[in-house]
């Protein structure tokens, strides 16, 4: 799993040398994974893209893609809203029941949830074996996958930002 803060737009030379290096020393038997979020998780496609692993590469993505230029493989998950429960209720592609979301009085209304995402988040986490980030040090949603991580065992390679 690659991810990473979504205000962060480019990748450190020696985050981009650490994924060059896993390709090589798997020979290219390696899948990843990435979100289609805005920022860090579109320049990480195009380094995935350039170093030949388009194939290879997995975007998680909710209803509607909003970032695969590269035209990888997709994982996608679907929500059905409830209007009258005004609830949404969040299903992975292979039809089964994730989550349910509370509170959401119209359809539209979903998109700014953040519950909304992290349940594609979750999933991100639960199928990886190991992950490398690159964390602005402010963004909960990062810092909830490495928490994620970290519960579930999984080793977290994280690249701190430097802001100034």
């Amino acid at each position: 799993l690659l991810f990473g803060s979504k205000d962060l737009s480019t990748i450190p030379q020696e985050m981009a040398n650490h994924i060059a290096q896993i390709i090589e020393v798997t020979k290219g038997d390696v899948e990843f994974i990435v979100s289609d979020a805005p920022g860090i998780a579109t320049s990480l496609q195009k380094l995935l893209a350039m170093l030949g692993c388009m194939s290879k590469t997995t975007v998680y993505t909710m209803d509607v893609t909003k970032n695969n230029t590269y035209d990888m493989p997709e994982r996608k998950f679907t929500s059905k809203h409830n209007a009258d429960k005004q609830k949404t209720t969040i299903f992975n592609p292979e039809g089964e029941e994730l989550a349910e979301i509370e509170g959401v009085k119209s359809e539209e209304d979903i998109y700014a949830n953040p519950a909304y995402y992290d349940v594609r988040d979750k999933e991100m986490c639960r199928d990886c074996t190991f992950a490398i980030c690159f964390w602005d040090g402010m963004s909960r949603s990062t810092l909830r996958n490495v928490d994620r991580l970290k519960a579930q065992q999984k080793a977290v390679y994280i690249y701190q930002a430097k802001i100034y």
